[in-house]
């Protein structure tokens, strides 16, 4: 049973490398379609006061100020090294209330970085942000992203509860086609189980987006972090291809590569589907 596990989930990794190819061919806007309809003919939210113009057809979930009604379902590949491999698939679902959205996922992983393949429940997340401050060109949020050690299997989880408060700066150009929005946050664990390490973790993210159409976005990810435990710094840098099929519906493609002699991984590769409400 567990040979068949690791030999599923390395042919999962080929299978996700085989859609990266597709996804590219079909996802990515050529000139022929550059000026693609917008997909809906109304939002069916009115954008908030203040709010770029492209919030009121914005479906894609890009902008970390449009706080949406949003299903995700995706799954991320990731190469550890020595051919070690994690699989994670997660259901996300966001649930805006006027400038507070609440965010929860749950992850099912395996891995075999122990040598044998375990599977099972990952630490689910809870996120809640708040958008005081939202203008044609700029916008803040203030987030408090949590995590409990619902893990079935030590090596799915930290076995710790972890607290991440921080800040998204958002700023808008060509009318919010193109956003750029550094974050800040201090990731800790504040509790859970004493046998495992604590968390204590510097990140600073440069997300840049987009979005060529309405229908599609390219999205750039450098995310650096200093590890204050181990004294280790790292960088993780993902680009992310999407594409708006209908109504709110989108499938997206996200290859990253970890960078630096400390990092946690070599690369990853993530496919979603998103429903945007």
């Amino acid at each position: 049973m567990i040979n068949t596990m690791a030999r599923w989930l390395r042919s999962l990794a080929a299978t996700q490398m085989r859609a990266v190819l597709i996804f590219v061919l079909f996802a990515v806007p050529s000139p022929a379609n550059a000026e693609d309809p917008p997909a809906t003919s109304g939002s069916t939210q009115s954008p908030s006061t203040g709010a770029p113009p492209s919030h009121a057809e914005d479906k894609t979930g890009t902008d970390p100020t449009h706080f949406t009604k949003t299903l995700v379902l995706f799954n991320e590949f990731r190469s550890l090294g020595d051919e070690a491999i994690y699989n994670t698939s997660n259901f996300r679902y966001t649930q805006p209330v006027d400038k507070v959205k609440f965010q929860i996922t749950l992850p099912l992983d395996a891995t075999d970085l122990l040598g044998t393949t375990e599977a099972g429940f990952g630490d689910a997340g809870l996120k809640a942000s708040y958008l005081p401050k939202l203008t044609p060109k700029f916008g803040l949020v203030l987030f408090l992203d949590t995590f409990y050690p619902t893990a079935t299997k030590d090596v799915l989880g930290s076995g710790k509860y972890i607290a991440s408060p921080g800040a998204t700066f958002a700023f808008f150009f060509q009318h919010g086609k193109v956003i750029f929005a550094p974050s800040v946050q201090q990731k800790f664990s504040y509790t859970g189980d004493s046998d495992r390490q604590s968390v204590n973790q510097s990140l600073v993210d440069f997300y840049l987006v987009w979005r060529p159409t309405m229908n599609s976005w390219i999205t750039f990810d450098p995310q650096f972090v200093y590890d204050h435990e181990d004294g280790k710094f790292f960088n993780q840098t993902e680009i992310e291809i999407g594409r708006l099929m209908f109504g709110g519906v989108s499938t997206y493609l996200r290859p990253g590569v970890g960078i630096g002699p400390d990092r946690p991984l070599d690369w990853n590769v993530e496919f979603g589907l998103k429903i945007v409400h």
